[in-house]
């Protein structure tokens, strides 16, 4: 069995590339929380592992070949990406150039306009996945062919840098600290690389020890522990390091774009000097104009994973995409786009039904949310149909919720939500019969509050506890998130929804002008039977479409009996009152059980298409599963090595104390790949060993130690069972030096003791 003298086994060449593969995805990560939701940052994540795992591949060829192959790569990142329906087999076509030529002309524009964590628009995706590719490709490039892991970091560093100066959180320790442990590894790969290619060390002159010894190694780990401590931690403690920037460069002349923001705070939008007319809505009466829903509370903010709307359909013309009531009329929409918009979500009164021309949207069933393929543009056109329910009061007094797991998500709040909330909530809500009359109460108790945009833009929950206890002010935004969370905490799903009120009415065309001063958010709560219904917690706001059930409800009157106003459908079409016509996610809660057999379009469309999405996972468990197998990863070789000293510490006799020595070496070389074979003496396993130049000489000696004890007549004293001890010792690390790094990590967990 021939052992590999390569100075570079190929072994450590694959941590090497494994280690700069982890510093892009480290940056990529660190980059992606530019963009709001996960999903973006996890597609980074992959781009930049791929660009250095094809860099890998290209590593024999020149640099020139290898980044022309690499920009072939970024290529089909970029269709598979960015503009997926566009490519061919995940091939960019004639299509995709056409798209990423269009993308480049905005992307400047979307640039100064969008406020991070910006919605990931497909030219800044598209400049955020390249700039992430080209990092990627040079940190392969610099640590493995400059063999300069410093220079390495660089790239990653000026991402990094850019992510923190456009965060309002600033620099995160988190996204530090995974970066600096990458970068350690590349370092640290490197080092292990420049000390092989010296040959055999000596610390000291006349030592047979030509490695370095055990503790000097040992000593270098704490000390490379302690400096990676210091460098998460210490720049949070230095001066000025929340601080603001010496020079603003933030402040830009106004352009013609508008961004209302969502994720961070709409206020912007509300406090402008001059309003700016967005659009304008020709249709026969008043309604929200609704272009997101936030279905998600991090304790932070509200926000939705879904914003590329990975989970939407075309929203073909003439086909409807969410199921028509009978007896419910629509309301037909004319809209006209007069600005630049940053954003790709299209208002219109929710639900939406329709909308033409449905080739140039998508359409979320879950979210009810409709989006362009890219931000809308000055002069865009669209029409669309919505059928707004309004129930009286009567019939949703007499609506019942199951528990709130059956909900999912909607009814969700993070572990850490301060346990006030649940008490107000439960306070407000007092002893009203109905939940609907409980929420009507949450509702009334905010709008007694005082309306003030001149407040910090906060919504995390000790924020909250202080907004319901103390100052009672804010602006739409914190109204809506505060009510979702309050009827969360009583067990009933609801989100935020963000838009527009209806604007100004043109009596003589019908036609309302929406302008940044009328950017709202309310809150959207569930009811079964009935969906998504609007609620409206700010002060001095009205809603035309729900001014019906937000009036004091009277005595229950259930739907269907005679003399009640209810709501009858044609046969065929969805009920109201039943689940037919709800959203998926919210439909597979309402007899389903669970997401299984989840309908997008609804029966009564005629074609609908049956898509089974599994149960999630909680995130929770995720992130324990896999806190437990890192435990056990870094557990294990430590458990090993200590049962074998163990059965040393046992055995006192001196000749079973030498084959104890020799037991434990035979188990340790089998884990680098080299133990006896099956029949194999212990002369011929020295022989075969005998390879290995380090090992030679402990490993000759622990063999005629051992040989003597098992065969001699008189039995070895306490001086030789010391000396088989550190034979076995001198000649496993001698072994361990002849193999490749990654057969020492294997063998770390190789079965057996």
């Amino acid at each position: 069995m021939a052992l590999r003298q390569d100075p570079a086994p190929r072994g450590e060449r694959a941590l090497g590339v494994a280690a700069v593969a982890l510093l892009a995805a480290a940056t990529a990560l660190a980059f992606g929380r530019v963009f709001a939701g996960r999903g973006p940052a996890l597609r980074l994540v992959a781009a930049a592992v791929a660009a250095v795992l094809l860099a890998w591949v290209l590593e024999r060829l020149p640099l020139w070949a290898a980044a022309l192959g690499s920009a072939a790569g970024l290529a089909v990142a970029v269709g598979a990406l960015v503009f997926p329906r566009t490519t061919f087999l995940w091939l960019p076509t004639a299509e995709t150039l056409d798209a990423i030529r269009r993308a480049l002309e905005v992307v400047a524009t979307q640039a100064r306009v969008q406020i991070a964590p910006t919605p990931p628009l497909s030219a800044l995706f598209l400049a955020g996945l390249t700039a992430v590719w080209t990092a990627a490709f040079s940190a392969h490039a610099l640590a493995v062919r400059a063999r300069s892991p410093l220079l390495a970091a660089l790239p990653s560093l000026a991402l990094l840098g850019f992510a923190d100066a456009v965060m309002a959180d600033g620099a995160r320790p988190g996204y530090a600290l995974s970066f600096l442990a990458a970068l350690l590894a590349v370092t640290f790969l490197d080092g292990l690389r420049r000390v092989r290619s010296w040959g055999p060390l000596a610390p000291w002159p006349g030592t047979r020890r030509r490695w370095l010894t055990a503790t000097t190694t040992s000593g270098a780990r704490r000390v490379a522990g302690v400096a990676l401590g210091v460098a998460a931690l210490a720049p949070g403690i230095l001066p000025g390091f929340r601080a603001g920037p010496i020079v603003d460069l933030t402040a830009v002349a106004e352009v013609e774009t508008i961004a209302i923001d969502p994720f961070v705070s709409i206020r912007d939008a509300l406090t402008r000097d001059r309003p700016v007319e967005l659009f304008r809505v020709r249709a026969d009466r008043a309604a929200y104009w609704r272009m997101l829903g936030l279905d998600e509370f991090d304790g932070q903010s509200w926000r939705t994973d879904d914003l590329d709307l990975s989970d939407a359909l075309p929203a073909d013309p003439g086909e409807p995409i969410e199921a028509r009531v009978s007896g419910v009329p629509v309301l037909e929409q004319e809209v006209e786009v007069l600005r630049d918009l940053a954003t790709p979500w299209i208002p219109v009164a929710y639900p939406a039904i329709a909308i033409d021309p449905g080739s140039a949207f998508r359409y979320d069933p879950d979210l009810g949310t409709a989006a362009a393929p890219d931000a809308l543009a000055a002069g865009t056109r669209y029409r669309a149909v919505s059928q707004p329910l309004a129930p009286s009061p009567e019939q949703l007094a007499v609506v019942d919720f199951g528990p709130p797991f059956r909900y999912g998500i909607y009814t969700e709040l993070p572990p850490d939500t301060p346990p006030e909330i649940g008490r107000i909530a439960q306070a407000w809500a007092g002893d009203a019969a109905s939940p609907f009359e409980r929420i009507l109460a949450i509702q009334r108790r905010l709008r007694s509050f005082r309306y003030d945009e001149d407040v910090p833009a906060r919504a995390d929950s000790f924020t909250l506890v202080d907004f319901l206890t103390e100052t009672r002010r804010g602006f739409c935004q914190q109204f809506a998130g505060a009510m979702a969370v309050l009827v969360r905490a009583l067990g009933y799903p609801a989100r935020v929804a963000v838009g527009f009120t209806p604007g100004e009415l043109d009596p003589e065309t019908r036609t309302f002008t929406v302008t940044t001063d009328d950017a709202h958010a309310w809150v959207e709560v569930y009811f079964p039977g009935y969906g998504w219904l609007a609620f409206e917690p700010t002060p001095g706001r009205r809603n035309p479409v729900a001014e019906r059930y937000l009036a004091p409800p009277a005595a229950p009157c259930p739907a269907g009996v005679p003399g009640c106003p209810g709501l009858q459908t044609d046969p065929g079409q969805a009920a109201v009152g039943t689940s037919a016509g709800l959203s998926p996610q919210l439909q597979a809660h309402e007899g389903l059980g669970g997401r299984a057999g989840v309908a997008r379009r609804g029966s009564a469309v005629g074609r609908a298409a049956t898509e089974v999405r599994p149960e999630g996972i909680p995130e929770r468990a995720v992130l324990l599963s896999l806190a437990a197998l890192a435990l056990l990863l870094v557990a294990v070789p430590p458990a090993r090595g200590l049962r074998r000293r163990l059965l040393l510490a046992r055995v006192h006799e001196p000749r079973a104390l030498v084959l104890a020595a020799y037991d434990v070496f035979a188990s340790r070389a089998a884990d680098l790949g080299l133990g006896r074979l099956p029949g194999e003496t212990i002369e011929e396993h020295r022989r075969r060993l005998a390879r290995a130049p380090e090992a030679d000489g402990d490993l000759e000696r622990l063999t005629r130690i051992v040989s003597a004890a098992a065969y001699a007549a008189t039995p070895p004293g306490p001086e030789e069972a010391l000396e088989a001890r550190r034979a076995a010792r001198g000649a496993i690390r001698g072994l361990r030096r002849e193999v490749g790094l990654l057969r020492r990590v294997v063998g770390a967990y190789r079965p057996g003791w």
